[in-house]
């Protein structure tokens, strides 16, 4: 995966969320988090993104319940449905922007 395409689906993880309603929203990010894995090419960022999609709203549900912060239009436990994908997507931004770094590749992720 090139740079560029990497921040392309960077964008639209972060953009899609703002735009359209949850549920929309949701069914947008899927086939985005499938690109992001697919076009790794590494099976270990599977686990990098359940890991992510699971920790991150765990995390973001317990500051939720203690008043830290709140979402206007949560659809379970004070979040909204596609905010595991969002963090899910974000581990492997994480991961991948890692492997880069460390090979001091800036073309290509393989």
């Amino acid at each position: 995966m090139n740079i560029i395409m990497l921040g392309f689906i960077t964008i639209l993880t972060l953009v899609i969320p703002i735009i359209f309603s949850n549920y929309i929203a949701a069914a947008a990010l899927i086939p985005i988090a499938l690109l992001f894995i697919l076009l790794s090419h590494d099976h270990k960022i599977w686990k990098i993104w359940i890991f992510g999609a699971l920790f991150g709203p765990i995390s973001e549900a317990f500051c939720i319940y203690y008043g830290l912060w709140n979402y206007t239009h949560p659809d379970f436990w004070g979040i909204p449905v596609w905010l595991p994908l969002v963090w899910g997507n974000a581990f492997v931004l994480g991961a991948l922007l890692y492997k880069l770094i460390t090979e001091k590749n800036l073309q290509t992720i393989k």
